[in-house]
């Protein structure tokens, strides 16, 4: 099983010296043009810290009082003072990019990230992944209450792909609410506020607050009951039986953007306040409407009234 990423798995399972991979005892030119690189092309940390390691490359320190001139430097800088551990422990590893340890310490963290990237249904490329690594170990995204960053970062950048995963999850749960209220968004605002929720900018209870207001206003007979949690959908169940069962329908084919059953939902009485129509008027609007004739209840019914009327003069025994 692969460490936890930042960390570097030993036999005691303990944290590395901050200095591995850059032993103070064998400080040498070559190191110290192979941490020079990293520090210019990798990290892009602040002048101070390169002017270090310009110095001792071009200085020469070496020998005992060389590397005791070097570390006193590097740490009186504000970057050692001010950046955290894990990014001194990256730096020093890094001094060495071909050790197994460090190679190790890539492999968990690309890991880590390939399994962030996943879950949040995004897809990148191995650069863009080994990039996002070496940034993990260096800012530690991956300890606990980190991982917000990294997130960020893999959302926020260059991705190969469509969305999935959480983003795409948060995505679906918004767009069942919103149907179960009778309320429509398009594509984009869906994705958006998927990915909001994801990157942990937002709530799912925050979209969804968007979308029982929006149905409150737009069924206001029903906004305590909307607003409390209950679903349109749920408050309608009654009329959409009885749509369905009038007119021969499936009731999972009943939407509630249907003109016939919004306006028996929307309906308002003489003095203008929101009063949805009962379900008694409302099977008498059904059987006034033409779709009802082509049902085979009303062509029973109009049989049997026929059937009756004949009867009555003697037409038939």
């Amino acid at each position: 099983m692969a460490s936890r990423p930042g960390t570097r798995r030993n036999k005691k399972n303990e944290l590395p010296e901050p200095t591995a991979g850059f032993k103070r005892d064998k400080l040498d030119r070559k190191q110290l043009k192979a941490l020079y690189g990293v520090t210019a092309a990798q990290l892009r940390i602040d002048d101070e810290l390169m002017g270090v390691f310009t110095d001792a490359w071009e200085g020469g320190w070496e020998g005992e009082q060389g590397r005791a001139r070097f570390w006193a430097a590097l740490e009186n800088t504000n970057w050692w003072r001010t950046n955290s551990q894990t990014m001194r422990e990256y730096l020093f590893a890094s001094a060495d990019p071909d050790s197994a340890d460090f190679q190790e310490l890539m492999a968990d963290s690309m890991e880590f990230v390939r399994g962030r990237a996943m879950q949040l249904g995004v897809n990148i490329s191995e650069d863009r992944m080994r990039e996002l690594a070496e940034q993990n170990l260096m800012l530690g995204w991956g300890k606990s209450g980190r991982t917000v960053f990294l997130d960020r970062a893999i959302t926020e950048g260059p991705q190969d792909g469509m969305y999935g995963g959480d983003i795409g999850a948060n995505a679906r749960a918004l767009r069942s609410i919103a149907a179960a209220n009778g309320v429509q968004y398009d594509d984009n605002w869906y994705q958006s506020a998927g990915l909001s929720v994801a990157r942990q900018l937002s709530s799912g209870q925050y979209w969804e607050q968007q979308i029982r207001d929006q149905a409150a206003s737009t069924f206001p007979v029903f906004r305590e009951q909307i607003l409390a949690g209950v679903n349109v959908q749920d408050i309608a169940s009654p009329y959409i039986r009885t749509m369905a069962e009038m007119w021969d329908l499936a009731p999972t084919g009943i939407k509630l953007t249907d003109p016939t059953l919004l306006g028996a939902l929307t309906n308002y009485d003489d003095k203008g306040n929101p009063n949805a129509m009962n379900l008694g008027d409302f099977r008498r609007m059904l059987r006034q409407d033409e779709r009802w004739l082509n049902t085979s209840a009303a062509q029973n019914e109009v049989a049997s009234v026929g059937s009756q009327i004949l009867k009555m003069f003697g037409l038939v025994g």
